[in-house]
């Protein structure tokens, strides 16, 4: 399976919302979902550049507390923690903000004192993740990274931050991502007045999956048909022009896509076949 990423010709895009595109390798034809294959190429680049990422400069800054209580607020399932928006957001926010050193060191989030997000890790020169996606990835790495053990602390937020990264997914796999509140329900003893200092208390068994679902596509976020036909366009060029040429020359893919992400639909000489009896 190596060869056929290395040595692929990006035919295109074949459905968008559906994140699947046509690659071809020597005579054969691949259906692939890009979106899998680049969760999977992220996380290894963010392997490869632990500690020494560079960095994407936020200007202005935004505040922390707004993204993540933003985020909150969207989870059609965060009130089934029995927490308010306000307390949830508060008990990711202080996880995080005790943590600034560390993630500014190793990860390149910078933190500032006050509150505000200053810099993003950069995973592959040239490519922009789309930040339309940041207050789901703040409200994601207080309860789903596992603070409390450090390979696993690093793993699950290399995990959160390769999903991140991936092309625009239909809407749907953003919901399933971001169902966060049964974690966060052990937290609730904070608004009692307990202190939190620490995730331990976050049980991994609620630890939510990435679900790949298919529904309604991503532009449902954008109210303005013009404004979605833009994004969908900016990331069009990048998955054809930067994505799939890093693959080639970068990743590494594991066995298990071509079981479930990398499908052949044709073999040339077989079309060939098929022609001459026409």
């Amino acid at each position: 399976m190596t060869e056929i990423i290395k040595e692929h010709i990006f035919v295109g895009i074949a459905d968008y919302e559906r994140c699947l595109s046509l690659i071809q390798h020597e005579t054969k034809l691949y259906l692939v979902n890009h979106a899998a294959l680049a969760e999977e190429f992220f996380y290894q680049l963010g392997l490869r550049q632990f500690g020494n990422f560079h960095r994407i400069k936020l200007d202005p800054p935004p505040p922390l507390r707004e993204l993540v209580k933003l985020a909150v607020a969207a989870d059609e399932h965060f009130p089934e923690s029995g927490m308010s928006v306000e307390s949830g957001t508060d008990a990711i926010v202080q996880i995080l903000t005790a943590r600034t050193e560390m993630l500014d060191e190793y990860f390149s989030l910078k933190i500032s004192g006050d509150g505000f997000v200053e810099e993003l890790p950069m995973l592959l020169r040239d490519y922009k993740p789309n930040l339309d996606k940041l207050p789901l990835l703040l409200m994601r790495l207080g309860p789903q990274v596992e603070w409390g053990s450090e390979k696993e602390c690093f793993d699950s937020f290399l995990r959160e931050l390769a999903f991140f990264y991936i092309p625009d997914v239909p809407a749907q796999l953003l919901l399933a991502k971001s169902h966060s509140s049964s974690k966060l329900a052990s937290t609730e003893n904070q608004d009692k007045g307990m202190e939190l200092d620490d995730t331990a208390e976050l049980s991994s068994s609620d630890k939510q999956p990435h679900k790949a679902a298919e529904s309604q596509p991503m532009k449902s976020k954008y109210k303005d048909v013009e404004e979605w036909s833009v994004v969908e366009k900016a990331s069009r060029w990048q998955i054809q022009h930067i994505l799939f040429p890093a693959m080639r020359k970068y990743f590494v893919p594991q066995k298990a896509l071509l079981d479930r992400d990398i499908v052949q639909v044709a073999n040339l000489p077989d079309l060939y076949r098929v022609f001459e009896r026409c």
